[in-house]
């Protein structure tokens, strides 16, 4: 992100010293907090400080490729419970984990309502955490799961919650003790930008023209701060930065110089084109 932020700050300083004759104001966005609920876009959103943008360009890594959609994230948190005992005399508790057991054999065969789509796919369903009990010689009364649900455009996030609180009713009507429940944690709705946008064929000309190469739009697997951006403005949306999206968060991630350097150039390629009088 560091590299996409580098080379919007070099675009904007070359569109200035070279005092580019510009319809309309170009704006940076330095935005924190993107993926722990998109804090900074929001702001800015609900400051009113970008009422009147046409469209956003987001910098996040591409490899310089043109993507024009994104998948959704919904996160739920479920909770079982059951009864503390002496590890030693399980009998007399209710173990959570093994409540939770039941459940996860479930989640694996959820299956969702969606139509593929051309650039996502289908929807994934991954459980990031379980967490339970607090020593080894006690029965755990409870225990805890996050599942990350990736969701493609067409798909209603209220119809998959009610699919997990249906799960959780069928576990209790087999057993009447069981205790469990489901609550969200983030709903990040999916995007896409329509292929004819300006902003789209804008992003492809650039690309093209720097690196040589006729790009397709194509879609991300992950959410960007144009969650934040793109359903309350009603705008849309290119991706398109330095960097390879498989490298964020490995213990080697970097972003080569001459990609940040062509990335620049699209910037001030893509900024010409919108911009431009």
């Amino acid at each position: 992100m560091k590299g996409g932020l580098v080379a919007m700050v070099a675009a904007a300083g070359a569109l200035a010293k070279a005092k580019a004759p510009l319809a309309g104001d170009l704006l940076i966005g330095a935005t924190a907090d993107e993926e722990a609920g998109t804090t900074g876009a929001r702001h800015l959103v609900e400051s009113g400080a970008i009422r009147s943008v046409s469209g956003v360009l987001i910098g996040e890594p591409s490899d310089l490729s043109v993507f024009i959609a994104e998948k959704g994230a919904f996160w739920l948190e479920i909770t079982t419970r059951g009864k503390t005992a002496h590890g030693a005399m399980p009998d007399l508790g209710i173990n959570a984990i093994l409540r939770m057991n039941k459940v996860l054999t479930r989640l694996s065969r959820l299956r969702f309502e969606y139509k593929k789509h051309p650039l996502l796919g289908k929807p994934t369903l991954n459980v990031g955490t379980i967490s339970g009990g607090v020593k080894t010689n006690v029965v755990p009364d409870g225990c805890k799961i996050t599942v990350d649900i990736r969701t493609v455009p067409g798909q209603n996030h209220r119809t998959i919650l009610r699919s997990v609180e249906d799960l959780l009713e069928e576990l209790r009507k087999k057993d009447a003790a069981f205790q469990g429940d489901v609550k969200i944690v983030s709903d990040l709705p999916a995007l896409e930008t329509l292929p004819q946008d300006p902003l789209v064929k804008a992003a492809l000309n650039a690309s093209k023209a720097v690196t040589g190469q006729r790009q397709k739009p194509q879609g991300v697997m992950y959410y960007t701060d144009g969650v934040a951006f793109v359903p309350k403005l009603k705008i849309p949306m290119v991706i398109c930065g330095p960097g390879k999206a498989g490298l964020a968060h490995q213990p080697n991630e970097y972003v080569e110089i001459s990609k940040v350097h062509a990335a620049a150039r699209i910037y001030v390629q893509i900024a010409m084109e919108m911009l431009g009088n």
